[in-house]
């Protein structure tokens, strides 16, 4: 009976404790609903919407964000954005300044998908009230609005106002937007050493703008000593840094890089990776880095190549061609089409269109159908800007070249 009266007890004791685990998870409705919404919305919404209904703030914009997020069942699409905006100024009537930056920011920019329903006028009252209880981000939009004329009539001094108080209150991404007005003497008076350095902050905290505007101000000398190769370097970061297409965020880049010698590239891409590491929350350097030193030779190959296009990481020519040159002495063709591209472009070697032409023709002779039809592709190129004499003397050394390791 002792044996049964203590299993009893301590069934019960476990019930009470499965209740007691249950009752706490319901006693907050609301961090509840913000844990269904991505897997059951519909239930999410259900728990929530009495909460909203019967005045509570934090529930209301959980509500507003659900209309935002199109996330309501059965909400119609072109009706969801207006919904998002009801309730989300009912939370803000009740004076919390997230949900007034929120409702400010919603109806500045308008629904994001399409931009529609955008009521910047009715949005700047709800971001003034945000901004005087000390969100920066209210501050930056109230920026913004100054700057372009939206929402309010355009006031560049006014904008450079609100652009100071969002920088002292931590947001050094609005350092790019006043450097421009410094820049261009807009609303305030035009000095490039203080746009300079507003440039080169934003720069160091990540904005792909201002490191391409912290490159062009050191390549003139303009507002700073001019420093080609440091221009240079910020090029570098910069293409890491920015989210546009390809040929895009490499313009800039590659064309500083054509009126530079070897020596100043080397250097240049260099100082990137300097510049770059503070700014690699990510770890792609550090990955790729760890990757060239690995006993893997596809790594290290798909590393070289990633320091070679300076999209994911900084462009670095030097780091690349260790591996490059080990795969091409061995006669691996992707090593061979790798350093003559890199001979071709001189890219961290002298250009040299024989040697290009002699590794592409052996690639050719050694590769897959792949490597065959790329070669081909280049070494027909490269057939109309030689001599007949070089393309015999390339074609020659070609038919003699071996492996420099087994």
């Amino acid at each position: 009976m002792r044996y049964r009266s203590a299993s009893l007890h301590l069934f019960i004791g476990t019930l009470m404790a499965g209740l007691l685990v249950s009752v706490a998870a319901s006693a907050d409705p609301i961090a509840d609903a913000r844990r269904l919404r991505n897997d059951d919305p519909a239930a999410a919404y259900a728990l929530i919407k009495p909460l909203a209904d019967q005045g509570n703030a934090e529930a209301q914009a959980v509500v507003a964000g659900m209309y935002n997020g199109g996330e309501v069942p059965g909400e119609k699409p072109e009706e969801a954005f207006d919904r998002a905006i009801f309730w989300m100024e009912k939370a803000a009537e009740q004076g919390n300044p997230g949900h007034q930056l929120s409702l400010g920011s919603w109806l500045f920019e308008g629904d994001l998908g399409s931009h529609a329903h955008a009521d910047p006028s009715r949005a700047i009252p709800w971001l003034e009230k945000a901004a005087a209880q000390g969100e920066v981000g209210a501050m930056y939009l109230l920026g913004r609005a100054s700057d372009t004329g939206k929402g309010v009539p355009e006031n560049p001094a006014e904008a450079a106002r609100w652009y100071r108080q969002a920088i002292d209150h931590g947001n050094s991404g609005v350092s790019e937007l006043l450097a421009a007005l410094y820049a261009a003497g807009r609303g305030v008076r035009q000095d490039d050493v203080a746009a300079f350095k507003l440039y080169e902050s934003g720069a160091r905290h990540g904005s792909a703008t201002a490191a391409k505007e912290t490159a062009r101000f050191y390549w003139e000398g303009r507002g700073v000593p001019q420093d080609q190769t440091r221009s240079y370097a910020w090029a570098v970061v910069a293409t890491v840094l920015s989210m546009e297409g390809n040929e895009v965020r490499q313009e800039q880049r590659d064309q500083l890089a054509a009126k530079l010698n070897l020596r100043e590239i080397r250097e240049g891409q260099d100082l990137a990776l300097g510049l770059f590491r503070p700014l690699d929350g990510w770890g792609n350097l550090q990955r790729m880095e760890e990757d060239l030193s690995s006993q893997d030779i596809r790594r290290q190959y798909k590393a070289a190549v990633e320091f070679t296009e300076g999209l994911q990481v900084p462009q670095n020519f030097q780091k690349a061609l260790p591996v490059f040159q080990k795969l091409a002495d061995v006669g691996n063709p992707a090593g061979l089409i790798a350093m003559g591209f890199m001979y071709l472009g001189g890219y961290g070697v002298e250009p040299d269109p024989v040697e290009a032409y002699v590794l592409y023709r052996v690639a050719r002779d050694r590769g897959t159908d792949e490597d065959k039809r790329e070669a081909a592709g280049v070494l027909a190129e490269l057939e109309t800007t030689m001599s007949p004499d070089l393309i015999d003397y390339a074609r020659k050394r070609s038919m003699k070249w071996q492996p420099k390791q087994p």
